[in-house]
């Protein structure tokens, strides 16, 4: 009977929770795209999963945030994300934090998943805590993991499993005949491309070749001509510094004519870096990898207003190291 007792106790305080969260999302009703701050009221949640400190893949709780960009990067928040994504390597292990809402009396959660091929740990949880997740090593889709009361689902993950991929990039340090260019560290590209690509289960090593004069400069007006993809001034080091043994090139030269940080076309080998540091370099990257400006249709991303933090927003600076869902996906198919 004491047993039955606290199954009923736990039944109403999980659905009284589930109640109160679901009356925030509707009521105030999201704000459409882009608009201001709409000044709602934090929803509440029993339990959701976040980003873990430990996890070295890709965590995405943006794409499917009930809210405006506005919101999502108020602080406090505002919104809730209805489901969250995390990206890990086929056979490698990956880390969310679920975090329970402290209730009395405290509750067992269980988790699930609704694919074989995943395996996580623990089984359950009456604390918030880590949880722990690994894929099959040849199997390359998507899986759920759940957490539940009592057979009452409270919380989930998408897990997406991804193929690992390794790229590499020649980074090549380029003089003009009239004027000498400014580099970029090793460690800062690296750093910034480990750091990014990894969240699509992709390794990017750098491999540094030997700087090279080219007589680029055919006007003589101190800069490079970075008009249209691509110039004869382009061309020129293009087909001076080439190397076919990488999969991408980097040309770091200085002075652009329309003073940008970096330009790269979508889907060919070739970036070209002007300043700026290591996300720069992984910007430019990603639309030689087929990534779309933000704002783009074509980014295949949520139209919810300024993703400040996604490498692909078009000022990118040391904060804009974000990847998202449907980036992974494009980086990794």
């Amino acid at each position: 009977m004491k047993g039955m007792i606290q199954k009923n106790v736990y039944c109403i305080v999980v659905c009284m929770l589930l109640l109160k969260a679901a009356t925030c999302v509707a009521d105030p009703p999201p704000p459409t795209t882009g608009h201001p701050h709409s000044g709602a009221a934090v929803e509440e949640e029993p339990a959701r999963f976040e980003e873990a400190a430990g996890h070295t893949f890709g965590f995405d709780d943006y794409t499917n945030w009930s809210q405006c960009a506005n919101d999502y990067y108020s602080t406090p928040r505002v919104g809730r994300c209805t489901l969250p994504y995390a990206s890990v390597a086929a056979g490698a292990v990956g880390t969310s934090f679920f975090r329970l809402k402290p209730i009395s009396p405290q509750p067992t959660v269980t988790f699930s998943v609704n694919n074989s091929h995943l395996s996580f740990s623990p089984a359950s949880t009456q604390t918030s805590r880590a949880v722990g997740f690994s894929p099959s090593s040849e199997w390359f889709s998507s899986a759920i993991l759940d957490a539940s009361i009592d057979s009452t689902q409270i919380a989930s993950l998408q897990i997406q499993s991804l193929k690992s991929k390794t790229i590499k990039v020649g980074v090549r340090l380029v003089h003009g005949n009239t004027y000498n260019s400014s580099d970029i560290s090793d460690n800062d590209i690296q750093s910034a491309l480990t750091n990014i690509f990894r969240q699509a289960c992709i390794e990017a090593t750098i491999y540094r070749l030997s700087e090279k004069l080219v007589n680029f400069d055919l006007n003589n007006d101190s800069k490079l001509d970075v008009s249209e993809w691509t110039t004869n001034e382009m061309n020129k080091i293009i087909e001076k510094c080439d190397d076919n043994a990488y999969h991408f090139m980097v040309y770091i030269v200085s002075n652009p004519s329309d003073n940008s940080l970096g330009f790269a076309w979508f889907n060919q080998r070739h970036c070209f870096i002007h300043s700026g540091g290591g996300t720069i370099v992984a910007h430019e990257l990603g639309h030689a990898q087929g990534l779309y400006h933000t704002y783009e249709k074509n980014s295949q991303l949520p139209q919810k207003g300024h993703d400040k933090h996604n490498v692909m927003d078009p000022f990118p600076n040391q904060n804009t190291t974000k990847l998202r869902y449907s980036q992974w996906n494009e980086l990794n198919h």
